[in-house]
């Protein structure tokens, strides 16, 4: 069986995902979901009329969804989605799937909310992650630091 990983982005990529396999845009902002494949692993991501639906009220319940898909997922690679990492891994302590966040926000995030109830369930959501990568060094160590 391949590893199943379901990437949660913050922002829409489904256009951006079509103008790329068209040739007509770089994937970076893919962050690796279209290169999974050549290594066995089947890819998917998030994205439909529902989680568009939650985006216009709030981008932070566009991650809502995948409690219905956690099933049938090995990895999720996450963006965002601090409030469902923390229901998932921390209030329901979830062992599958393994949550991985791609880290490009969390020492802002962090810094702005370092006290009450909201830092909080933020620290606890970021601790409760399986793994944390950092393509900033700065990021890095201001999480080790912590």
């Amino acid at each position: 069986m391949n590893l199943r990983v379901l990437y949660l982005f913050a922002g829409q990529r489904r256009k951006l995902y079509e103008e790329y396999k068209k040739g007509k845009v770089s994937d970076m902002h893919l962050i690796g979901l279209n290169r999974m494949a050549n290594y066995g692993i089947e890819a998917t991501f998030l994205e439909n009329q529902l989680t568009e639906f939650l985006r216009r009220i709030s981008f932070n319940l566009t991650q809502l969804p995948v409690l219905f898909r956690l099933k049938s997922c090995d990895v999720v690679f996450s963006g965002s989605g601090i409030l469902t990492l923390f229901l998932v891994k921390y209030i329901l302590r979830f062992k599958k799937p393994k949550w991985v966040i791609y880290n490009t926000y969390l020492s802002n995030l962090l810094k702005r909310n370092s006290r009450g109830f909201k830092g909080w369930v933020i620290k606890k959501a970021v601790f409760s992650a399986d793994a944390i990568v950092s393509p900033s060094l700065a990021q890095q160590e201001f999480l080790k630091n912590l």
